[in-house]
């Protein structure tokens, strides 16, 4: 029987993709491309992701990268480079209604401090992977989320925009939907549901 949902942040709650779209936002400021802006910030996010740095270290390094400064405009450029899905809120709010409806992200304090206040009344637990110094490219962070949560992934429905992510939590036995929108999601999940 399912007894909660859990979902991905970027990709998901969001119309864009956070480093996608972070990356073409400090491309106005570079001399680099959108690609090579890309491929550095992914390449030197694991440990800020897991919480092993700070912000001001991740965004200092990735910024001498790309030659440009490393002030408190361009980190605030990279923190604003998201768009709330209003309809993938909304159907994390109608999940809530009889599920316990949970959150995890791979994400940064700098960011998941802010998205608190912003999303947190969508969702009864938030795990962020620096808090639980672990990311979904490792079964670590589903497992961490399970314990915590008290669930088993035979109980949960797990929805992500990446493959890999998909993949690896089913075979961890969680049941999953490659989410690509709102509208799809829903179609899903209902389906899920019912069986």
């Amino acid at each position: 029987m399912i007894r909660a949902i859990i979902f991905d942040f970027g990709g998901v709650l969001t119309k864009n993709k956070f480093f996608e779209s972070s990356s073409k936002n400090i491309g106005k400021l570079s001399s680099m491309n959108d690609v090579e802006i890309l491929n550095i910030m992914k390449s030197e996010s694991q440990k800020y992701f897991t919480g092993e740095e700070d912000g001001k270290e991740y965004w200092n390094r990735v910024c001498s990268k790309i030659g440009i400064d490393p002030n408190e405009e361009s980190f605030r450029i990279l923190l604003d480079s998201y768009d709330l899905d209003r309809d993938s809120l909304r159907l994390a709010s109608d999940m809530r209604k009889k599920y316990t409806v949970i959150l995890l992200s791979d994400n940064f304090k700098e960011l998941a401090d802010e998205l608190k206040p912003k999303i947190g009344k969508y969702f009864d637990i938030m795990y962020f992977s620096n808090e639980i110094h672990a990311t979904k490219s490792s079964s670590s962070a589903f497992e961490i989320m399970l314990e915590k949560s008290r669930l088993s992934a035979e109980e949960c429905v797990f929805i992500d925009d990446k493959e890999e992510n998909t993949e690896l939590a089913k075979s961890l036995g969680f049941f999953v939907i490659l989410y690509s929108d709102p509208v799809q999601a829903r179609k899903e999940l209902d389906r899920i549901l019912r069986e």
